[in-house]
């Protein structure tokens, strides 16, 4: 199965996320912040990122530059998640074929099957 790394400042979604993902056989790590994705790195190369758009240390926006200086992780897979609206977040992320977007509040379980189908893609 896929290596998935959640990255929100919401410990409570990132434990339902990584419960709901382990359950269906996936390696799943999280981090709170850019600075904690930039360690959570070390040792741990996902398949997919479910990135918050809004957290403390720069937001999306720093944690996707974290991603892009290691080059083992180039056309990753991100699923931007955040409760603002998706036209914004492709005002800051532009649709690509390595780019999904998902509004929080969605169900868990109907997250799960987004990130199944992107893994699948």
């Amino acid at each position: 199965m896929a290596k998935i790394m959640v990255v929100d400042d919401d410990l409570q979604f990132c434990g339902m996320m990584m419960d709901v993902l382990r359950a269906v056989g996936h390696e799943a790590c999280f981090a709170t912040d850019p600075g904690h994705l930039y360690t959570q790195l070390n040792g741990f190369a996902p398949d997919l990122v479910v990135l918050d758009m809004q957290m403390p240390g720069g937001g999306a926006p720093m944690a996707k530059k974290v991603l892009e200086k290691n080059p083992a992780l180039l056309g990753l897979k991100i699923l931007f998640h955040s409760s603002m609206p998706v036209d914004k977040m492709k005002h800051w992320f532009p649709e690509a074929p390595n780019h999904r977007y998902a509004l929080k509040g969605m169900p868990v379980l109907e997250l799960r099957k987004l990130v199944e189908e992107f893994l699948a893609a």
